[in-house]
């Protein structure tokens, strides 16, 4: 049986306001409570997020935050705030008491305990020739043995030393040649066994592994080639890493052109050996597809417990959202195990931005429905999905906003935020909402919890992304916060202690 969380809306009620009845579905064998993939060697304490998604299998779970919890979360109050004068989207990662995040042109170091500076790397570099301008940092840094890596929007990679911010190496991943466009690195890295894994956003795209110590770079996947006309195939958000079988995965976006064929490896899952990048598997779901239905999260792995009736059974999970729904695989064939849909499918809709985490054999997913395109409000879905079977195990119906980042989940709680900056911690097992806050602006980023802290921030996009399309802002959102000029990054703790 359907459970409502907040009691804001029924199905019947949501489905007729976004005028897609029947848009709730889900697809095959249909319920979860997932058991995590052992950690890394470097196992990290409760107060570590080292990288975007919290661990290798990008869980976006901190299953080590004991001091929040649904017991006092109607407590946080802002513990600081640094402020800046530019958008804040980037997901912090938290080391000890050291918190580190993005901007365009720069990368901090702040005290997680006072919200000091203690250092800034300015990223001003040279595009190809053209005049110096400041590159735009990717969702965020990944710590790695006393090192940080991230990419930017020059199409560089970064290393640098994480308790001075001084410059190890840069390494840049253009393409050599002259039949493509230049790219960006725009999703988070990840680093496993001395190797960086990361991938390109723009017309020609490609996976790659680079050498940890050097920046050199080990091997690479064309998503699509140079020789294809179609282009596209962007890599958006972070590889999960499978580290019992070495494997990488990577979720692509669609072409950029159409041309006739099928366009691989667009719009696809790629499972890659992490040593060698030869591909094991792909799954694509649409051979060619002109109507942007990207793969717009990271991939999560997990083990799922099967229900009482099947007791005993695990599948090895592979979780990931296109903009058309949730799909949840074998992990290692590739086979699709089940499928959820829970809006209409839409080039601004469906699942976007990371708004996927797996924690307690559940499946959390966020989902937009695209309205504000036919001159009404825009709604969103949160709904706790069964790792095992899909099965719907609570939903509820978010108040005039859409998600535009990361969730996150720790101690029995999700954390979600909205473009109308209204921050929420929904209870993981009822979808209640525990406590709210509604920030100055759109929040852009993910969440971090670390040692009884949450951390996030605000920012918004220009109104008009590349091609012209709407922003995933309404026109009438992107009016009231442009002019706001105040971005921060914000700790929030119980009481502000």
């Amino acid at each position: 049986m359907l459970k409502h969380g907040n009691f804001r809306t029924d199905r019947r009620e949501f489905l007729q306001r976004v005028g897609a009845a029947g848009a709730l579905a889900v697809l095959g064998p249909a319920t979860a409570r997932a058991a995590q993939l052992p950690s890394t060697p470097e196992a990290p304490s409760p107060i570590h997020w080292q990288r975007y998604g919290y661990d290798l299998q990008n869980t976006r779970f901190n299953p080590l935050e004991k001091t929040l919890g649904t017991d006092n979360v109607s407590r946080l109050q802002v513990k600081w705030q640094f402020d800046l004068d530019v958008p804040i989207e980037t997901t912090p990662a938290v080391v000890g008491n050291l918190l580190f995040f993005g901007v365009q042109g720069a990368l901090y170091a702040l005290n997680t305990i006072t919200g000091e500076r203690k250092w800034k790397y300015e990223m001003v570099s040279s595009d190809q020739g053209r005049p110096a301008r400041a590159s735009t940092l990717g969702r965020g840094a990944q710590f790695y043995k006393g090192r940080l890596y991230f990419g930017d929007s020059l199409g560089i990679v970064h290393c640098l030393d994480a308790a001075t911010g001084k410059s190890i190496w840069k390494t840049s991943v253009q393409p050599d040649t002259t039949r493509t466009r230049p790219i960006r690195v725009h999703c988070a890295c990840a680093a496993f066994d001395g190797n960086i894994y990361v991938g390109t956003v723009g017309q020609m795209n490609r996976a790659l592994c680079l050498d940890a110590e050097t920046g050199a770079i080990r091997w690479q996947f064309w998503v699509t080639g140079p020789d294809y006309p179609g282009g596209g195939g962007s890599i958006w958000t972070s590889p999960a890493v499978d580290e019992q079988q070495r494997n990488v995965y990577f979720t692509t976006g669609s072409v950029k052109i159409f041309e006739p064929g099928p366009a691989l490896y667009t719009e696809s899952i790629l499972a890659l050996d992490a040593d060698t990048g030869y591909l094991k598997w792909f799954y694509q779901i649409r051979p060619n597809d002109p109507h942007d239905l990207d793969f717009s999260s990271h991939p999560i792995l997990f083990d799922a417990e099967a229900p009482p009736l099947k007791k005993g059974a695990i599948r090895q999970c592979l979780v990931a959202t296109n903009k058309s729904g949730v799909y949840c695989m074998n992990r290692y064939t590739g086979e699709q195990l089940w499928r959820a849909q829970l809006t209409p499918r839409y080039y601004f809709g469906g699942p976007n931005a990371d708004g996927l985490a797996v924690a307690y054999n559940k499946v959390f997913v966020v989902s937009n429905a695209a309205t504000q395109s036919i001159g009404k409000p825009p709604l969103s879905v949160t709904a706790a999905l069964h790792g095992y079977t899909g099965d719907i195990l609570w939903w509820t119906y978010n108040l005039d906003g859409i998600s535009q980042g990361g969730i996150a989940v720790a101690n029995g709680l999700l954390y979600q935020g909205f473009n109308n900056g209204r921050v929420e911690a929904l209870d993981t097992d009822t979808g209640r909402v525990l406590w709210e806050h509604t920030l100055p602006t759109s929040r852009r980023a993910g969440f971090t919890i670390a040692d009884g802290t949450l951390f996030c921030s605000n920012g918004i996009p220009g109104a008009v992304l590349e091609g012209g399309r709407p922003g995933m802002n309404p026109p009438e959102m992107v009016e009231k916060f442009m002019g706001a000029g105040r971005y921060s990054l914000y700790a929030f703790s119980p009481d502000g202690q």
